[in-house]
């Protein structure tokens, strides 16, 4: 019975089994389909943002596959998606208006979920600016690239607003044109230029350049701008140390410029710790404002009158420029040293002949060939007392100073004169010049000759006779010098008219000093001249010398045969008259 048991039991077991297995078999057919979806695809996830980090709805992603649309997705309002592919390679198409397209690979397996993480799309008109911080000068005016490009798939039109500092001023040109508004196809770019007018306060300035897409997306771009003055120089003294003497004028040149792109006028001041006379001049013209167009520059020239008073030692000078942009200064500096006077003397003619009573010139050549200006006095030895001399300047001013800057050289005459009567002799004799602590002499010479002087000994000029008389008049003439004379003569300068005088010898060779000569003078006086007073000018000379003008008087009368045949001639012609008058003048 036990047995027969365990077989009963045994035969349930089996048919449990066999209804077990044919369920089995009818449901499996209705899980394999669910059981094999989830088994072999994959999951690509991933979250968009733009620039600015903000989730961007409604992206629309393309899937692509050997060059076929697979299928296309969107982001949900939160900038998330998830798309279910079947295992193999893709490539991913971000697509929307105002935002750049942007492509990635991605590889999906069976059963993984494939998360590209955040990605970001940049805005579709991208802007480049070549130049991030620049540094300008005050007042400049600056043209900088714009760089615009459309990196998205459609056709975007875009506003540029610039935001800049308070007293700047700006314009977008392409070209000559002002642009406010650009279009542009898609992959298209173009490059506009920002002009801009930079204010005149130094710093640093931030300028915002914005792009308003049509699209409703917007964002910016800054611009450090350092306005600076750092490095620029608008005076400057080309030469800044000067070694001078007192009493004299220093001269120096100062650059001025206007490295802006505005006009200057720049007001000027000298700045000075000694009270010289001092002038600052352009072009030749005092000046205590210049103006300057951009790029300009002017050559100042400052005069120092340094005076004689001054005391060795040095002196700056500084001269200031004001300006609505810069104030700026440059500094000189003026070496006082008074140095000592070094004196020379020079001439050509360091002997000369003359005769006594006359005067001997000499040129001479005073030189200061030291460091200092000095006063100059003459000092002159080893002439006789009897001797005159003096100094006259080149207008012929007699002088006993003069006054001689270092380096300068100047001209003077020395005149010397003998006595009248002097004996003949040679002398020597020292012209000294004197000055502070200098002195230099130069040895002269003078050969006196005796004086040349040619006189009348004759004292009565005056000769008389008849009319038509030959008349004679003896002219003895003198050697009153002390040396011989030469070719001496009588000269005939004026005589009355039809009278014919002859002097003989007419010449003389030689008159030795002391001998005298006479000469006849011989008048031929007309026979129908008048009675009366006549003049013969004449005067001796010779070679060295020559006499005063004299006259000789000559006095003619009547001869006594010819008044009485006149007085009868005179007696007939009265007679006549009477008896016509009383033979015929009754009638």
């Amino acid at each position: 019975m036990s047995k027969s048991y365990t077989q009963v039991s045994l035969i349930k077991l089996v048919d449990y089994l066999k209804g077990f297995l044919l369920l089995s078999l009818i449901l499996l057919p209705l899980c394999l389909p669910s059981y094999f979806s989830i088994s072999w695809t994959g999951t690509v996830v991933g979250y968009i943002v733009d620039e600015e980090n903000s989730p961007v709805t409604g992206v629309r992603i393309e899937v692509w596959s050997g060059g076929l649309l697979i299928t296309t997705s969107e982001t949900d309002s939160n900038g998330y998606f998830s798309i279910d592919l079947d295992p193999g390679t893709y490539t991913l198409k971000f697509v929307k208006k105002g935002l750049e397209a942007y492509s990635v690979s991605v590889k999906v397996s069976p059963r993984e979920v494939h998360n590209l993480g955040t990605i970001t799309l940049k805005y579709a008109v991208q802007l480049t600016t070549v130049y991030k911080h620049i540094k300008v000068l005050p007042g400049s005016l600056l043209k900088i690239p714009l760089q615009l490009k459309n990196t998205g798939e459609e056709v975007e039109e875009a506003t540029i607003l610039v935001n800049c500092p308070e007293g700047w001023s700006y314009s977008i040109v392409y070209g000559d044109v002002e642009v406010k508004t650009i279009t542009l196809e898609p992959g298209a770019k173009t490059t506009l230029n920002l002009c801009l007018e930079v204010g005149l306060t130094t710093g640093v300035y931030t300028v915002e350049i914005t792009i308003v897409e049509s699209s409703g997306y917007n964002y910016s771009r800054e611009l450090s701008v350092e306005v600076t003055l750092k490095d620029v120089k608008v005076i400057e003294a080309l030469e800044v140390f000067k070694e001078v003497r007192p009493g004299s004028l220093a001269s120096f040149i100062f650059k001025l410029s206007n490295p802006f792109s505005i006009d200057i006028l720049y007001s000027l001041k000298i700045s000075k710790k000694a009270y010289w006379t001092t002038l600052l001049k352009y072009e030749n013209t005092e000046v205590s404002q210049v103006f300057l167009k951009p790029g300009a520059t002017a050559n100042l020239k400052l005069e120092v009158y340094v005076p004689y008073s001054a005391q060795e030692g040095e002196y700056s000078f500084t001269v200031i420029t004001y300006s609505t942009i810069v104030n700026q200064s440059a500094e000189v500096v003026l070496r006082v040293k008074r140095g000592i006077p070094i004196l020379f003397l020079e001439t050509s003619t360091p002997s000369l002949d003359v005769a006594s009573g006359e005067t001997a010139v000499y040129a001479i050549r005073v030189s200061n060939r030291g460091t200092r200006d000095t006063e100059v006095g003459f000092k002159l030895s080893g002439l006789p007392e009897e001797f005159k001399w003096f100094i006259k300047d080149t207008q012929g001013n007699t002088i006993s100073k003069i006054f001689l800057k270092a380096g300068e050289t100047t001209t003077v005459k020395l005149l010397v004169k003998p006595p009248v009567g002097y004996e003949p002799q040679y002398l020597s004799f020292t012209l000294e010049v004197l000055a502070e602590n200098t002195t230099a002499s130069l040895q002269l010479g003078v050969n006196v000759l005796g004086k040349y002087e040619i006189d009348y000994a004759t004292e009565n000029f005056y000769v008389e006779g008849f009319i038509g008389d030959t008349l004679v008049f003896g002219l003895e003439v003198v050697n009153s010098g002390h040396n011989d004379l030469t070719d001496i003569k009588v000269v005939l300068t004026k005589i009355p008219t039809d009278f014919n005088v002859t002097v003989e010898p007419e010449s003389i060779a030689v008159l030795k000093p002391g001998e005298k000569a006479v000469f006849t003078v011989t008048v031929e006086t007309p026979s129908d001249a008048n009675a009366g007073d006549y003049y013969v000018f004449l005067k001796a000379v010779s070679d060295e010398d020559e006499a005063p003008l004299v006259s000789l008087h000559i006095y003619l009368r009547q001869k006594i045969e010819t008044t009485l045949i006149a007085a009868l001639a005179a007696v007939a012609v009265i007679v006549i008259l009477v008896i016509v008058y009383k033979k015929y003048g009754r009638r």
